[in-house]
């Protein structure tokens, strides 16, 4: 297969099989993949039009960054069209996923204020009610990893002050 050959050269990350995009006027796209190659140098589009020929693939599109054109692959940017699973993207040649789908720290940071106006809004009083909703497919994406990475002690003892104000319960 001269795509995988082409893959294991290069980083790469390849999207899931986007089979339930659809178009503007409510109709199904042909199922496609999307397929972003990582150089650290640059390259002209000749070159890269000659290896997406190699591939059968359209005309190349050069991205203005890295870490969107990744979230892209499932779509993680894009609430409107259909997510598709992140442990489906499937990477090649050493590509770095996990820097490319993690959060930047205004990202984190904003992300962390959406969830502690969720606990707020949907007086959550306790830490399992919460990680259970994070753990669901309603929670919006990242909000399970934010809970989990480095964020637990803070947002538990935000849930508990919640419970205590409700309660009227102050420690001396």
């Amino acid at each position: 297969m001269l795509y995988l050959k082409l893959c294991n050269r290069t980083p790469v990350a390849i999207s899931p099989l986007h089979d339930k995009d659809v178009n503007a006027d409510g109709t199904k796209k042909k199922p496609h993949y999307h397929i972003v190659f990582n150089y650290k140098g640059n390259k002209s589009f000749e070159q890269m039009d000659e290896m997406a020929r190699a591939l059968r693939a359209p005309i190349p599109e050069r991205i203005s960054g890295l870490t969107g054109a990744v979230r892209y692959l499932t779509h993680m940017d894009n609430p409107e069209k259909y997510q598709y699973d992140n442990t489906e993207i499937q990477v090649f040649g050493g590509f770095d996923l996990e820097s490319c789908l993690a959060l930047s720290t205004g990202d984190k940071r904003q992300a962390l204020k959406e969830m502690l106006g969720f606990i707020s809004d949907n007086n959550i009083m306790h830490l399992k009610d919460f990680a259970d909703y994070c753990m669901s497919d309603r929670a919006p994406a990242g909000w399970f990893e934010l809970l989990t990475e480095r964020n637990t002690l803070f947002i538990k003892e935000y849930i508990k002050s919640n419970w205590q104000k409700e309660n009227q319960v102050y420690k001396e």
